[in-house]
């Protein structure tokens, strides 16, 4: 069944109906999937109630459907993941974006730290790097058949992050010196945590000064097994293991 998501503005309670107003997803429904009258669809609100509808009319500038039954989404993650990530270079951040976003990551906030290859441009072309992201994301969570879409910011510097972390019950920072501390050992310690951070760095690692700087402000410094993990490979492996210590992949 095909899925798309629609802003709760768009559903009517009062006479069970919901409509499809983006131009891209109607051209989409219509052209690309050639959804016809009489066939079922699913449309999800976005805050995570979605609906099983019978598509009615189709016109250019809306798809109606008639709401057949609603139920809230059961694939949402009880464990509320942030990922803070050292801004990389050329286009990792997409994939890393799209992967999250199957794991079940609730936001991704790009991070210019220290040794960021990648520096931030805080202008047009800046602002429509953060659409396509957010686009990515949107994508990501049609795909996954997510009930929300995790929101994705224009990149923060190290001290907006600090600003940050008090909210937090679990700030988990991978680490390649750390020689201590394992991640499922921190996991297991913390089990009761609901709103996790998770801060990695660049391709160039987190400065020692950053190190100092987060764990004075509650991070934990974990090692994440042996290997020493590209940026790209060590968010989206932090992410599944949070899940699946604390969230909902241990019962796959």
């Amino acid at each position: 069944m095909h899925r798309f998501f629609i802003s709760k503005n768009s559903i009517n309670a009062e006479n069970q109906t919901a409509q499809i107003t983006d131009r891209d997803d109607i051209k989409h429904a219509a052209k690309a999937l050639r959804i016809e009258v009489g066939e079922k669809i699913e449309l999800c609100d976005s805050e995570g109630i979605e609906h099983i509808c019978e598509v009615q009319l189709i016109e250019t500038d809306a798809i109606t459907c008639a709401v057949l039954s609603s139920e809230m989404n059961k694939r949402e993650s009880n464990v509320h993941i942030t990922l803070y990530q050292g801004l990389p270079k050329s286009d990792k951040l997409e994939m890393i974006i799209q992967k999250t976003t199957e794991l079940g990551v609730d936001r991704i906030t790009p991070v210019q730290m220290k040794r960021s290859i990648a520096k931030w441009k805080d202008d047009k072309s800046g602002d429509k790097k953060v659409q396509r992201w957010n686009k990515i994301a949107f994508e990501a969570s049609k795909q996954s058949k997510r009930g929300q879409i995790p929101e994705v910011g224009a990149p923060v510097t190290m001290k907006q992050v600090f600003r940050k972390l008090e909210s937090y019950d679990l700030i988990l920072m991978p680490y390649e010196n750390e020689s201590a501390q394992g991640f499922g050992e921190i996991l297991n310690k913390n089990a009761d945590s609901k709103r996790v951070a998770i801060i990695i760095g660049p391709e160039g690692g987190i400065a020692d000064e950053e190190v100092k700087l987060l764990t004075e402000n509650g991070a934990k410094s974990v090692k994440m097994g042996p290997r020493i993990m590209r940026t790209e490979t060590a968010g989206v492996t932090a992410v599944a293991l949070v899940q699946y210590v604390l969230g909902d992949l241990s019962g796959v």
